[in-house]
């Protein structure tokens, strides 16, 4: 059989005049694709309003998830999240919040382990920083109880004040007994830390709760600001403050003057004084409201973005991103649609606000694929809606749970778990991130493709030049019988990739049977398949 496939190459040796090439191209060329097992879009490529997108969590080799983003006065980016990677002996069978940041133009720091030196899960972060610089934190530990049973829940808090070590950590859910979840955490203008989450007491009783911390004080009791009773699903409680101090909160319930279906509703607490009464903002929706997001601007401008299922305004009956706003001592405005472009459900909205109140919101959508991907759209005052931007370009698989900030400058900055193989994060999930203040070159495999010979396009979808680019193609068999002759691997470097050039790499192999082949670019790697009869690669 091995006679046979040297003869075979010999025959096609002959009739093969040239050799391995590398074209530089920059139209649509016709290539005969292989069936690649990670497969990549190459007509989603690029991003809005220039930039790049990034991956945040490179030091991470298993499920990095639920990132909570902020940038601070200085324009550097904060990045929090959950993640069960054994990195730096953090323990892989436990959740950890890992943290990074990014100074405007610079670069990640090496990641940091948070909650390092517990043996019990950390989850859900919520993240904020203050005036000075200092980064709060607020999460979930989950704990086993012996005596009970069960998996007790409950609420801790760090901080790390600009150029310092992490504190030690604290209880906040001190007087909680029992499961506590969805903590949101900001700050104020004089450093006064808020925090809210959501207790489930024995009988699936679920009450809103709230502490806050001034700076160099101590943690306040606990406020209860609304018992929601029995819920059908988890409630989901967000908070924001304005310059005077006032205290915002929105959550997701059933109970409280609503209909049998979930519902938004909405609180605030001035400085000094009690907390108001309950109102329902989602008043227009007929079916489920969920996961809302809050924010406040600087005129005292409350809005409110949530998933809805209700159709309205030609929403249709799918999930689509719902918005509200009231104005300082006015009443809420009527629902708005932000969705209007999607065709399918939309999921999760994360709500910033600019200094000349400028309304950005990002979210999950599955409307161009059968994978979520994250979409933006902003609205300057008084002015509807911009048509959906796609943001998660690179994605091919699954894009979900985005955190949207916004700098003075009125960037947007974007952070989402992502399971896509871009830049060499593999397939579980990563921390991706978008901002189009991001710069560097990105060269990734656009292709591979068969014929006399094998293929790989690279393409630089980066926003600067790419220099010595490496590239290896490295072939196996995948069959008892299959064998390669010559060719199995081959290595190169390109010396520059201009922006958003692409380039083919054409290299003889000889063999017969079924072959993968893999593919790495940089930092890049992707698994194809193929049979080999010959010098011919069938796809």
């Amino acid at each position: 059989m091995k006679i046979l496939g040297i003869l075979v190459c010999m025959l096609f040796l002959l009739s093969v005049i040239s050799s391995g090439t590398s074209t530089r191209i920059n139209s649509e060329q016709e290539k005969m694709k292989l069936d690649q097992i990670n497969p990549m879009d190459e007509n989603t490529l690029g991003t809005p309003n220039g930039g790049i997108i990034e991956v945040v969590s490179t030091e991470s080799t298993f499920t990095s998830m639920i990132p909570s983003l902020a940038v601070d006065s200085e324009g550097t980016v904060h990045v929090v999240w959950q993640e069960s990677t054994n990195y730096d002996d953090s323990g892989d069978t436990i959740c950890h919040i890992f943290y990074k940041k990014k100074p405007l133009g610079g670069s990640w720091s090496t990641v940091e382990v948070v909650t390092a030196g517990s043996s019990y899960h950390s989850l859900y972060p919520s993240l904020a920083i203050d005036l000075d610089g200092t980064v709060h934190i607020a999460w979930r530990r989950d704990k086993w109880d012996t005596e009970q049973g069960f998996y007790k829940k409950y609420i801790y808090y760090k901080n790390k004040p600009l150029g310092e070590s992490w504190s030690t950590e604290e209880l906040v859910s001190i007087e909680s007994y029992y499961c506590n979840y969805s903590p949101s955490l900001v700050v104020d203008t004089n450093r006064t830390v808020h925090v809210t989450w959501v207790e489930e007491t024995t009988g699936n009783v679920e009450k809103i709760l709230y502490k806050n911390k001034p700076h160099n004080g101590s943690w306040s009791a606990t406020e209860l600001v609304e018992n929601m009773g029995t819920n059908g699903y988890p409630t989901k409680a967000t908070l924001a403050v304005d310059l005077d101090e006032t205290v915002y909160i929105t959550w997701q319930g059933t109970s409280v003057g609503g209909h049998c279906w979930g519902d938004i509703y909405y609180k605030n607490k001035p400085l000094g004084e009690s907390w108001s009464a309950t109102e329902v903002v989602s008043t227009e929706s007929p079916y489920d409201s969920y996961h809302p997001s809050l924010v406040v601007d600087s005129s005292g401008t409350i809005h409110i973005a949530w998933q809805d299922e209700s159709w309205i305004l030609g929403s249709g009956s799918d999930f689509d991103i719902f918005y509200k706003y009231k104005p300082l001592g006015e009443n809420w405005s009527t629902t708005e649609v932000v969705s209007l472009d999607s065709t399918y459900n939309s999921f999760n909205p994360s709500l910033a606000v600019d200094l000349d109140g400028t309304l950005y919101v990002a979210w999950h959508d599955c409307s161009n694929t059968s994978w979520g991907q994250i979409f933006y759209a902003k609205k300057i005052i008084d002015n509807l809606w911009t048509e959906a931007e796609l943001i998660s370009t690179v994605s091919d698989r699954d894009a979900q749970f985005s955190s949207l900030g916004v700098d003075l400058d009125g960037n947007i900055h974007v952070a989402w778990q992502d399971n896509s193989d871009y830049f060499g994060a593999g397939h579980d999930w990563d921390i991706f991130y978008y901002s189009p203040l991001a710069t560097g070159p990105v060269p990734i495999i656009e292709n591979v493709f068969g014929g006399f010979r094998i293929g790989i396009g690279i393409k630089n979808v980066g926003n600067e030049v790419a220099n010595d680019v490496k590239w290896t193609i490295n072939t196996s068999v995948n069959g008892p019988f299959a064998f390669v002759v010559f060719g199995a691997y081959h290595e190169g470097t390109i010396s520059t990739l201009q922006v958003n050039e692409s380039i083919i790499i054409n290299r003889f192999i000889c063999g017969l049977g079924q072959i993968n082949i893999e593919v790495s670019v940089g930092p890049s790697s992707k698994t194809y398949r193929g049979f080999l009869f010959g010098l011919l690669v069938i796809p």
